[in-house]
């Protein structure tokens, strides 16, 4: 399965949906989530440039075990799977697309500041003290700016004014002439190509300038823990 991630920056109750019998039967049995599943829903609805027709299956994830049923079932079809936060400049075909999109709902927007901790220090060298941040895939970067500052946190500086989420900055590695996510990530929690629960170190990811071995490996990003210092911003 070829794993796609929109990498330009990315409380719905099960409900009984029916589906045409034809779509069903080319698709297979179609998987029970928290979210909510979608046939033939036009992706103009879920972009911020409002272009682009219909996904074959567009499904919102409300929770990580959402996530894993989904790309154990796109993975178990041989589904395309694309992956999309907000949909920021998204740009689709009027042709739409083929396999299965997920959203990442409202359960990956949340954002946790955590006590902070010392950081291991050489000898002779200054111990500094920083404060780790979780932020779902789904958070809007300029949400989890102001977040950080708000909390006198600093190390976001960098990625000021880039929009999108969280997952398709790292996806993308994002940054500017003054840093990038890379600088700031310490790792990521994902669901890996068969569908299971891992955790990833951010050198394990491959990020390089505007890149990142995430598509590659096959990961579904579900949210980023980052090293931020306490400090202005």
């Amino acid at each position: 399965m070829q794993l796609l991630q929109a990498t330009l920056i990315l409380i719905v109750w099960s409900a009984l949906v029916h589906f045409d019998p034809v779509m069903k039967k080319a698709f297979g049995d179609i998987p029970k989530i928290r979210g909510k599943i979608l046939l033939n829903e036009e992706m103009a609805k879920h972009t911020s440039l409002k272009v682009g027709g219909p996904a074959d299956v567009f499904a919102v994830a409300e929770d990580p075990r959402d996530v894993c049923t989904l790309v154990r079932w796109a993975t178990t079809q041989s589904l395309p799977l694309l992956v999309i936060g907000a949909g920021t400049n998204l740009l689709v075909s009027e042709k739409g697309i083929r396999g299965l999109v997920i959203k990442l709902g409202s359960g990956f927007r949340n954002i946790h500041i955590l006590s902070p901790a010392n950081s291991d220090g050489a000898p002779g060298q200054t111990v500094t003290r920083h404060h780790q941040v979780i932020a779902g895939a789904a958070v809007q970067m300029p949400e989890l700016v102001k977040a950080a500052t708000d909390a006198g946190l600093s190390g976001l500086e960098g990625l000021a004014g880039i929009p999108g989420s969280v997952g398709g900055a790292v996806c993308m590695n994002a940054g500017t002439q003054f840093g990038e996510i890379k600088d700031i990530l310490v790792s990521v929690r994902a669901v890996g190509p068969e569908g299971e629960l891992i955790e990833v170190p951010a050198e394990e990811l491959g990020l390089g300038y505007r890149s990142s071995e995430v598509s590659k490996k096959g990961l579904t990003i579900l949210e980023a823990t980052l090293a931020l210092r306490l400090g202005d911003p």
